[in-house]
């Protein structure tokens, strides 16, 4: 499979909630912060484009029910940030998108995370994927 690339660097989930509440029924939710948002809108347009552009083959494949997952960060900064969150963010919009049926580790026995370096210019993940139940 080719290797999907979302740009700007993934925004954590986990680490950016806000506090709402909820105009008709006044009781308060959680949610992902705007940050979150923006970034997952635009990497879900990525991934579905890069899902048009694959094979028949390919997509008849999806969701692929076993696979190992690569994840490349590219930082704009040094500043630091964890790349577990990142990765979580990633393998959600990849599950949502059904590249993948499930983010678990029987789904994905095998995640790799690796940090890129910084690229001020051109901060992204890159996400490589092998199935692991056939050959795409």
């Amino acid at each position: 499979m080719d290797t999907i690339i979302l740009t700007g660097v993934p925004s954590s989930k986990k680490n950016s909630k806000r506090i709402f509440t909820n105009k008709i029924t006044g009781k308060p939710f959680i949610t992902s912060s705007e940050g979150h948002g923006i970034w997952h809108k635009g990497a879900v347009l990525e991934v579905r484009s890069w899902r048009n552009k694959q094979s028949a083959a390919v997509r008849n494949h999806l969701p692929l029910k076993s696979a190992y997952v690569e994840i490349y960060i590219f930082a704009a900064t040094s500043h630091r940030f964890d790349l577990t969150n990142k990765a979580e963010s990633v393998m959600d919009l990849l599950v949502d998108e059904k590249i993948l049926k499930d983010d678990s580790w029987d789904c994905v026995p095998e995640l790799r995370l690796l940090f890129g370096g910084i690229d001020k210019n051109n901060p992204r993940a890159e996400v490589f994927i092998v199935n692991n139940n056939a050959v795409v």
